[in-house]
């Protein structure tokens, strides 16, 4: 049996991302994972049936290099048929997150950590007119059903709580006046 035989079809790994793509939007990044992991898998299954121990770890790498390269011929053909959209899906994203009172910087250091490009990022947030200060007054509402303006430490567990959510110190404080 030769490599060949071990690395995962372009027509297997592309079903997988259609597939995976068809239940929810996924970044560029997630998405070349989730394809990794699958491809080792179904490799991994194919491997330890027909090589011996001795010679795996360097026809894993092989088969590795082999994947990476249909997996990026997927990510390709995803987005030359608009099956993929980092830019819909931080649209999205900030949308979802900023209705469950989540503040800008929480959401860019989340969107960072999916592995999507920061200049995206600036970009969408720049077409979006999101007025942060009302979204915290709404999160300071929701969550502080009584609030007296007067005591200090409530005053501090609501600051407290809103840099947690990732808003800035000016927008808290707006947010804090307009109550």
């Amino acid at each position: 049996m030769d490599i060949s035989s071990c690395i995962t079809s372009y027509s297997l790994i592309l079903n997988k991302a259609v597939h995976l793509l068809a239940q929810r939007d996924y970044t560029e990044s997630i998405l070349r994972k989730k394809l990794q992991l699958f491809a080792f898998q179904q490799a991994q299954k194919k491997l330890s049936k027909s090589f011996e121990s001795d010679s795996l770890e360097e026809l894993s790498e092989q088969v590795q290099r082999a994947h990476d390269k249909v997996i990026r011929q997927v990510i390709d053909y995803c987005y030359l048929h608009h099956l993929l959209n980092d830019k819909q899906y931080i649209e999205q994203y900030l949308a979802m997150r900023s209705r469950k009172g989540y503040g800008k910087n929480h959401i860019i250091m989340d969107l960072k950590q999916k592995g999507v490009i920061p200049a995206d990022i600036v970009s969408v947030l720049e077409e979006y007119d999101i007025n942060w200060i009302s979204v915290a007054k709404l999160t300071i509402e929701k969550k502080f059903k009584v609030l007296d303006k007067k005591d200090i430490k409530q005053k501090n567990r609501v600051y407290r709580f809103l840099l947690s959510r990732g808003f800035s110190q000016a927008e808290i404080q707006h947010a804090y006046q307009q109550i």
